[in-house]
């Protein structure tokens, strides 16, 4: 199994996990160990995810939740409600993007990527670097 998640035990993958045992029992109390095996995944990684101590990648998700009959949508909803009962404030410390300092972030790329252009474009014209490069 791997490393637990930097994240581990923090309200999102809690309540994630959560969620994911929510829709194991409504499919009808069908074991860890089974919707894991039918996932492909690592025996005891069921247990970690849904104890929230892994954070698992999307595609992870989606296999488990297909191999329990559900969509994503079911989960995302059932996930949002969890985290409401465990962390009201969860995700609101969160900035919502562009912030300031994010676009100056990006001014300064451009800027920079607009340098690195006028550099090459003048090696060009002078004939250090052939045409087709």
């Amino acid at each position: 199994m791997p490393s637990a998640s930097p994240f581990a035990g923090s309200a999102e993958l809690v309540a994630l996990g959560l969620a994911l045992r929510r829709l194991r029992e409504r499919r009808g109390c069908v074991q860890q160990e089974a919707v894991g095996y039918d996932a492909g995944l690592g025996k005891g990684y069921m247990s970690a995810i849904e104890l929230g101590r892994q954070n698992p990648s999307f595609v992870t998700l989606l296999t488990i939740v297909r191999t329990l009959g559900f969509s994503m949508t079911e989960l995302m909803e059932t996930y949002e409600r969890r985290l409401h009962d465990i962390d009201p404030h969860a995700g609101r410390d969160t900035p919502v993007c562009p912030t300031a300092e994010a676009l100056a972030y990006v001014r300064g790329l451009n800027a920079a990527w607009a340098s690195s252009q006028r550099t090459v474009m003048a090696r060009k014209a002078r004939g250090r670097i052939k045409p087709w490069t």
